[in-house]
């Protein structure tokens, strides 16, 4: 608890990626691309499971118009935001589609992690509010904020029809309830001195292997779950990054007379071609060994769903299948959906 009165801190997009209390666009403006990020943007629909949250942005942010902030910002005691972010740019009348809005915190490595995100509709021009997502956070001293700007955010934001550059004039963070974080006491003042240290920020130590010379226009993201192990692989045009660790996913054991297991894959592929897609399939399976007069058997439910993002329609497939305890297929059935999109 702390007894430090909070204030907004207002910071503004100008030349060159600046983000300041006094900067400013000039008359050339700054322009916001057409590229599709959302490799590092974590689970379609997380479980909880490692490898759901979003990783290191710094891919992501490659992809977008950047404005980042002096470490200066962030004062030597680090700074608490506890809040909604908000960002505002400036577009013209003509201007259609969205706006996507990151706020990341950046460390002196380059290491980039998301601390809040947000979507508008930029039809109808002049100054959009982006409102982001409700947040608490700490910046801690050497860091600093960035912003990054896009047009898509796949799978969550899918690209407009009319996802041309777009032009903004001038812009601007407004961050919520910011104190200095000299004003709170530390952990080991509340807790006594066996407090667990707070967690870093985000810097995955994960190998990386090159893999050719790859098409750098598509990027794909895989996150997989089977038995007790869990598999992230991010492949960025040129350069695959993979991780595996240990995550216990079984209900009872295989001696035992009953067991349950599950397995799942994600995979978003986003492609600057409009034809982005993202795709998850879950294998539920129960069995039992048998004795006491009960047969021994499996049960296995298979749902594979994929939802494709095309110039003229989204379409989603889903596929379902249940295998019975002697092997046979109870049911399958395949639905599928179009529906057609003018923007």
């Amino acid at each position: 608890h702390s007894n430090a009165s909070s204030v907004p801190r207002v910071l503004a997009f100008g030349d060159g990626g600046v983000l300041a209390a006094d900067a400013s666009i000039g008359g050339a403006g700054v322009v916001i691309g057409k590229t599709s990020p959302g490799v590092a943007s974590g689970s379609w629909a997380s479980f909880g499971r490692c490898g759901d949250a979003p990783g290191d942005q710094a891919s992501d942010d490659d992809m977008c118009a950047c404005f980042d902030a002096s470490p200066d910002e962030t004062g030597s005691s680090g700074t608490m935001v506890v809040g909604v972010p908000v960002v505002s740019v400036r577009v013209s009348d003509s201007a259609k589609g969205y706006v996507v809005a990151r706020l990341c915190a950046v460390r002196a490595d380059g290491t980039s992690t998301r601390v809040a995100w947000g979507v508008a509709d930029v039809a109808g021009g002049g100054d959009v509010e982006i409102p982001m997502s409700l947040t608490s956070f700490e910046l801690t001293s050497g860091c600093h904020w960035r912003v990054a700007l896009s047009r898509s955010y796949w799978p969550f934001v899918v690209a407009s029809t009319s996802n041309d550059e777009l032009p903004i004039s001038a812009g601007r963070l407004t961050l919520p309830g910011c104190v200095e974080s000299s004003h709170f006491p530390s952990d080991a003042a509340i807790y006594g001195e066996s407090a667990v240290p707070p967690p870093s920020l985000i810097a995955p130590a994960v190998p990386s292997t090159t893999v050719g010379d790859a098409a750098a226009a598509e990027a794909r993201r895989t996150v997989s779950v089977d038995g007790s192990l869990w598999n992230l692989v991010e492949d960025r045009g040129t350069r695959v990054y993979e991780a595996t660790a240990t995550h216990p996913v079984l209900s009872g054991d295989r001696t035992s007379s009953h067991w349950s297991s599950w397995s799942c894959t994600e995979e978003a592929t986003r492609k600057n071609d409009g034809s982005d897609s993202h795709t998850a399939t879950y294998k539920s399976s129960h069995a039992r060994l048998g004795g006491a007069g009960t047969p021994p058997g499996c049960m296995t439910t298979e749902l594979t769903s994929t939802l494709v993002s095309q110039p003229s329609a989204f379409k989603l497939t889903t596929h379902v299948k249940c295998i019975g305890i002697e092997g046979h297929v109870v049911f399958e059935k395949q639905f599928s959906e179009e529906l057609s999109r003018k923007h």
